[in-house]
């Protein structure tokens, strides 16, 4: 059941960009330094629709964004993403509609519906994949189509509100080298200070906020950090998924703006990732995309 607008009255709504979502974490490609450890995560679903439906209708009754950004691995495996697609689209949450971040190898068997729902495809490039660019773009420009390429995104509408809120340094903490991947995965936890750091310096904990299972997350990492590292052979000594979510129910605008404005670490997924800020403990290193092979892989997870 949808909540209606009117019940909003009385409430300060929580005003946002976009909030980011996870379909799944498993991905045609197999790319290394994937952020979510595509590679290593057997093909699992994130969560059931009815548990989806139901964070939408609660975070509409304190929050707006402009575009839920749907993400994976790679979301257009997902077989009911247009499910998905259209009940975030009818909801209060959101005012524009939704952005679906892809690879772009599936968006071709993509049914009509999910062009009705898909406001824009955020399109990431893989020169090493084999996949053909050009030949793609020219299709959804036969078509009347609407995407963006991620690495051009600074130019975009929404990156230029977000440096209108955030400012000119965030922007630029956040520029990424075409074509390349942030070395993020530490597989040792941090001692508690340089956590408090990469926690300090991070700018993507103001921006790449999430949802799963009645819980938001001020960064997607703490969503599956865990199971990324699990199937990597890596220990992990508690669950950061039930540690760094915030209950969306009464509280939720309260818990909001206090995790939101703590300067004090309140992330447990920072003691496992080196950090998006270029001022942080660790240093930046950008690595050129490239495909993992099996046996890489497979080495990996033994």
């Amino acid at each position: 059941m949808q909540i209606s607008k009117k019940n909003c009255i009385n409430i300060k709504v929580i005003q946002r960009e976009y909030l980011e979502y996870y379909l799944n974490y498993h991905c045609n490609l197999k790319c290394a330094n994937c952020s979510v450890g595509s590679p290593f995560i057997d093909p699992t679903f994130n969560t059931d629709f009815d548990s989806y439906c139901r964070d939408i209708d609660n975070l509409g009754k304190y929050m707006r964004i402009n575009a839920l950004r749907m993400l994976g691995g790679e979301p257009t495996l997902h077989p009911d993403i247009v499910k998905y697609m259209k009940y975030a689209k009818e909801s209060d949450l959101v005012r524009w509609g939704v952005a679906v971040a892809t690879n772009g190898i599936g968006l071709k068997r993509m049914p009509d519906e999910f062009w009705d729902y898909c406001g824009i495809c955020n399109i990431s490039e893989y020169k090493n994949s084999g996949i053909n660019y050009e030949k793609l773009y020219k299709w959804l420009d036969d078509n009347s189509l609407r995407y963006n390429k991620v690495h051009e995104l600074e130019n975009s509408e929404t990156a230029q509100r977000i440096r209108e809120k955030l400012g000119d340094d965030w922007m630029d903490n956040n520029r990424v080298p075409e074509w390349h991947f942030l070395e993020l995965d530490l597989y040792e936890e941090s001692p508690p200070d340089i956590a408090q750091e990469v926690y300090t310096h991070c700018p993507k904990k103001d921006i790449c906020h999430t949802f799963l299972n009645g819980k938001y997350y001020k960064c997607g990492f703490s969503t599956h950090r865990n199971i990324q590292y699990k199937a990597m052979g890596v220990t992990i000594p508690y669950d950061i998924r039930e540690l760094d979510g915030i209950p969306i129910d009464e509280t939720f605008p309260h818990q909001y703006h206090e995790h939101c404005n703590s300067k004090e670490i309140n992330i447990n997924a920072c003691r496992w990732c080196r950090g998006y800020g270029k001022d942080g403990p660790y240093k930046q290193n950008w690595l050129p995309h490239r495909q993992l092979s099996k046996i890489e892989i497979m080495e990996i997870k033994a």
